[in-house]
């Protein structure tokens, strides 16, 4: 029987490294907080409020100060297989860009590493891990567990609630963050893969465009400080449910 509401997994936490670049480096896990609205000790897309940009059409861009509910972005994990497989993401590649062989490493000691990845699956996380950080993701959620009504992580409705979440008490227990819209694909996350990727990509951009379409994920907004730490379950309830 499905669950009331759709549950996942947190397989990844991440936060820039640098305040100009949105490309994301990993952490174990994130505080966030509602004021100001945003991941603790990450200034980019952090405040209670921003000024407004392309994303905000009906206000002035650059002149109208908005309500920021864009301070923290989420994808989902086979999204992140999606693309990368329709990009031909070679991820022995991906293992030499992330510092996972070294020059030094023997090929024959790296074949058998290989072999163990493999057997645990590990090249898929490691490459949508990869991507989730190019797009510029905070939280990268796995093992999806849908319900009757949002049969899938894309059909997630703006409105809705997500955190670390205690099934049996049917309550958030830790940061929460309140879906916002979805995040529409652009050609700047192609230009980090290329960036941090090895392999050439023939018409990386317009692949990614087309790839990332309906798969980008979502931003939002924090609606109740706390942690996210890694591996923990989370549920996702519309605003008014339990």
């Amino acid at each position: 029987m499905n669950p009331t509401h759709p549950l996942a997994a947190i397989e990844g936490l991440f936060k820039p490294g640098d305040p100009q670049d949105f490309y994301t480096v990993p952490f174990d896990a994130l505080e966030m907080a509602i004021e100001p609205n945003g991941i603790v000790g990450a200034r980019r897309h952090s405040g209670s409020a921003t000024l407004a940009d392309v994303r905000a059409p009906a206000y002035t861009r650059k002149v109208d100060v908005v309500l920021n509910r864009q301070s923290i972005s989420l994808v989902g994990a086979e999204d992140m297989d999606y693309i990368a497989d329709e990009l031909d993401l070679n991820p022995y590649a991906l293992f030499v860009a992330e510092g996972i062989r070294s020059g030094n490493t023997p090929t024959a000691t790296f074949n058998r590493m290989m072999d163990d990845l493999y057997e645990r699956g590990e090249p898929r996380r490691i490459t949508r891990r990869f991507l989730a950080r190019c797009l510029g993701a905070n939280v990268l959620l796995g093992s999806f567990t849908a319900s009757e009504r949002v049969p899938n992580f894309r059909s997630l409705a703006p409105g809705t609630d997500f955190g670390p979440y205690d099934v049996e008490a049917k309550k958030f227990t830790a940061a929460t963050v309140m879906i916002t819209r979805p995040n529409g694909p652009c050609v700047a996350p192609s230009e980090k893969i290329k960036q941090h990727y090895p392999d050439e990509i023939p018409q990386l951009g317009k692949r990614f465009v087309q790839a990332a379409q309906g798969r980008r994920g979502f931003v939002g907004m924090v609606a109740k400080g706390g942690y996210m730490v890694m591996d923990q379950v989370v549920g996702f309830v519309p605003f008014g449910e339990r």
